[in-house]
């Protein structure tokens, strides 16, 4: 997860490549149990957690460790360049995060909580429509998560893109009505005919096995809950 989580900090920072490097350290230490010098001396340990990919992705993830390392000792760390190496750590993450994923994928004991991305990003009844509008952009989701009361009890349901779309610009005029769309509140919003989806859910401790049929047939997130509480989705996404 930790890998993921700094990917997606590249994505929406195409400058992030520090940010990265600093990932792949930590990461690095972790395995060896032991601080160490940098990158200078961690592709022992990294290359511990691709034993499960076959030998020409295991030699890719060789040479792009050894860019990026090069690139971390260099003194520039801005600009195109910074995006550049932004791009090859993006590469070398994603081998990674398959190398790990197929080594969970063997394992019978796996469990929704081991793939499911955690403390997700939701939006909240009280917040403005520009704040959502700008989580879904910053983060580039199609969905967020909404708590919404229906009848005596809260039922967790999905806001889309296509919905937030909807309902800046095709509710009366554009230009005069757009600010008053993006001011109002989500809860104001949805009373007035804001559009949600509903969704599936799954519990954190249920096995592997039961939630790849509530991924099969929609492109909607599947949210994980512990008891009524929210503690993460997946996505088909988040375990090709």
């Amino acid at each position: 997860d930790r890998f993921r989580v700094a990917r997606y900090e590249i994505l929406k920072d195409a400058e992030g490549f520090l940010a990265g490097a600093r990932c792949l350290e930590w990461v690095g230490q972790l395995v060896d149990e032991k601080l160490g010098n940098g990158l200078n001396n961690q592709w022992g340990a990294l290359k511990k957690l691709l034993i499960s990919l076959p030998n020409d992705e295991m030699e890719k993830a060789h040479r792009l460790f050894h860019v990026v390392k090069d690139a971390r000792n260099d003194a520039v760390h801005q600009g195109a360049w910074a995006r550049h190496m932004a791009q090859h750590m993006v590469q070398l993450f994603l081998l990674f995060e398959e190398a790990l994923l197929l080594k969970l994928m063997k394992r019978t004991d796996l469990f929704v909580a081991d793939v499911m991305v955690t403390s997700p990003v939701i939006a909240e009844p009280w917040q403005l429509m520009t704040h959502v509008r700008s989580a879904m952009l910053a983060n580039s989701f199609s969905y967020l998560p909404v708590k919404v009361k229906r009848g005596v009890r809260n039922k967790w349901m999905l806001l889309s893109d296509s919905a937030v779309l909807e309902w800046i610009y095709l509710k009366g005029d554009i230009k005069d009505d757009r600010k008053d769309q993006l001011s109002m509140r989500l809860s104001a919003a949805l009373d007035m005919g804001l559009r949600l989806e509903a969704t599936r859910s799954i519990a954190h401790d249920r096995k592997l096995e039961d939630l790849l049929p509530k991924l099969k047939g929609h492109s909607r997130p599947v949210l994980v809950k512990k008891g009524r509480n929210l503690v993460g989705l997946v996505t088909a996404f988040d375990i090709i």
